[in-house]
């Protein structure tokens, strides 16, 4: 489906598992800029006919341009959305995760699996993929240089990622100094 999609589209398409991202000809026009964005994975040129079936895909993305990659964001069909989270963790980048994959559900796992509450986790994030991650935790910190929807989402706001915002975020709001 998401060749499919991808192809429809005129957009590279990467498919990574196990560090590895192959990087299938779904545009003949657009070449992916996602090496760029994650250069210390491996990046390999793969046919789809050489894909293989009973390999196990984490997530599919499409690193490029953001004024083009964003028109062709609106085109994508509904039964997608359905299927698959579809999420822009970047500017130039979109990531499709099997559906319930989130950070959200990552998190809760984790609180879970340390036995604390839901309402006593502290997330911080900055782009559209963290949102499911701020809603979820007890306190949703959103960084100066998040995106406006981010920000809106968020319970504070913290410094940029430049400024030390993390370490504020932690220094004020877990180890209480900033009271």
């Amino acid at each position: 489906e998401l060749i499919t999609l991808a192809q429809s589209l005129d957009l590279p398409l990467g498919l990574l598992s196990e560090e590895k991202v192959f990087n299938v000809a779904t545009s003949t026009d657009h070449p992916s800029l996602y090496s760029t964005m994650n250069p210390l994975l491996t990046h390999l040129p793969t046919l789809i006919s050489e894909l293989q079936e009973d390999r196990v895909y984490n997530k599919a993305v499409i690193g490029f341009d953001q004024a083009f990659l964003d028109a062709q964001i609106q085109k994508i069909p509904s039964e997608i959305r359905e299927s698959f989270e579809v999420i822009k963790s970047r500017d130039m980048l979109l990531e499709f995760m099997p559906k319930g994959v989130t950070k959200a559900y990552g998190l809760s796992l984790l609180v879970r699996d340390l036995g604390l509450k839901q309402t006593e986790v502290m997330s911080i994030g900055d782009e559209e993929n963290d949102l499911s991650m701020l809603h979820y935790a007890g306190l949703g910190v959103a960084m100066a240089n998040a995106t406006e929807e981010v920000k809106q989402a968020a319970d504070a706001v913290t410094s940029s990622n430049e400024a030390d915002g993390v370490a504020q975020a932690i220094e004020k709001y877990v180890l209480n100094e900033g009271r």
